[in-house]
């Protein structure tokens, strides 16, 4: 038997709090997948010990907003891209506030935290994963090692198939044979587009199991979803759930193994490799053609209507053309590169002082307040320490270090905040 089929031993179950869990199999190369979706939640101390160095020094415990810039430089330094606006409402993760991660152009996922356990949890698109910088899993799975309450509740393994090696048509006869059977029971499965019955070439897309537990299959034409009818592309991809099942932090560096792993059907094609550059190569090729196919039909008529009215090539593209950086769909530099364009982060340090006036100069008013009224002695030196409190994070803001100014500048705001509300009945 080849090293590339001899099962590692693996699959077993364990007992946590009570519960039996059961830990994917593992078989087959490491590289012949890439994770196209993942949600992960870890302990939000996590990041304030990972970046102690900063010497920041905090008066009190740092809330929600201040937690957030560690997050987002952390998040850049694996992904290639840290947490952008603060988005409406609370997100679908029951926390109390989300972010945007990345730019607002693109999806690549959101940051969600505020309550739960002090956890955060970080949801990452598969835009997000497409974008991300070479090497991310092996970055995300080094700070995995150490990081505080780390867990994985969705990972989404995916292999892509260019060439007709794999299709629908293969996979729903290897689930008659039972090659996808679950512990000697076979799950359902669902037959999803009218080219199953028409052969009209829209794409073939297989369901097996069912969404939400822990293991769901999904097989589908990739390219014909992107619009080429003639495409053999075929995406073979799994979610993994952590519901009852355990998903180890070591599927982020050997994905492949884990979905070969996961139904007898992997042992088809466990020793296949996909490259994510070249699946993603395709994807914008195809995306191309097809914008620009509609894009004729959209726009060519009135083309040809302005040339024949005598226009040359250059008049009627500067009058059509869009205003620079402005790319459709599917075609946004920022979609295949996180880095194709600068963007600001939470971490940048671009906090705006309170509308109206600077901190300085409200300090600068509350002290002459306070020094107006009659407060004991005791309660005078109180609001001297508190004021020293406030003027060294007011003057660890204005350093060069973006992160000690970023925090510092929050950590000041919040105790000049208290100071108003502690002492409001003097400022009458």
């Amino acid at each position: 038997m080849s090293l590339d089929f001899q099962i590692q031993k693996f699959n077993y179950v364990l007992s946590v709090n009570g519960k039996l869990l059961e830990v994917p199999l593992r078989r087959g190369r490491a590289d012949s997948a890439f994770i196209d979706y993942l949600t992960f939640t870890v302990s939000k101390s996590t990041f304030r010990d990972r970046l102690a160095a900063s010497n920041v020094v905090f008066m009190t415990e740092p809330d929600d907003e201040v937690y957030i810039h560690y997050i987002s430089e952390v998040l850049q330094e694996i992904f290639g891209f840290g947490i952008g606006e603060k988005k409406q409402g609370k997100g679908k993760f029951f926390y109390n506030a989300y972010y945007q991660l990345g730019s607002s152009e693109v999806n690549y996922g959101t940051v969600h935290i505020g309550g739960q356990r002090g956890t955060v949890l970080i949801d990452l698109s598969g835009v997000g994963c497409q974008a991300a910088l070479d090497g991310w899993e092996q970055r995300l799975y080094q700070f995995a090692l150490t990081a505080e309450r780390f867990q994985i509740s969705r990972l989404d393994a995916a292999i892509d198939f260019f060439q007709g090696e794999f299709n629908t048509l293969k996979a729903l006869s290897y689930y008659k044979k039972g090659l996808f059977d679950v512990r000697g029971m076979r799950p359902k499965y669902k037959l999803e587009g009218t080219d199953w019955f028409n052969n009209d070439g829209t794409g073939k897309t297989l369901y097996i199991g069912r969404r939400g537990s822990s293991k769901f299959c999904r097989v589908y034409e990739k390219g014909k979803q992107l619009g080429d009818v003639n495409s053999d592309w075929v995406r073979f991809e799994i979610e993994f759930r952590k519901n009852d099942c355990q998903i180890p932090i070591d599927m982020l560096i050997n994905t492949g193994q884990y979905l070969a792993g996961a139904y007898k059907v992997g042992e088809k094609f466990m020793n296949a490799v996909s490259k994510r550059i070249e699946s993603t190569n395709l994807k914008a090729e195809t995306t191309l053609n097809q914008k620009i196919f509609h894009g004729r039909n959209q726009v060519g008529k009135l083309v040809r209507y302005l040339f024949d009215l005598g226009w040359d090539y250059e008049r009627i593209v500067k009058s059509l053309i869009a205003e620079a950086g402005k790319y459709p769909s599917g075609l946004k530099p920022l979609e295949y590169d996180c880095t194709a364009k600068q963007v600001t982060y939470q971490h940048h340090g671009l906090i705006e002082e309170k509308a109206g006036c600077s901190q300085q100069s409200e300090m600068d008013w509350l002290c002459e307040k306070i020094q107006q009224t009659r407060l004991s002695s005791s309660a005078l030196q109180e609001f001297n320490e508190e004021v020293e409190q406030w003027q060294f994070q007011y003057n660890q803001s204005k350093s060069d270090n973006p992160i000690i100014s970023r925090v510092a500048e929050i950590e000041a705001r919040q105790l000049i905040d208290k100071l108003f509300s502690k002492y409001a009945k003097y400022l009458a």
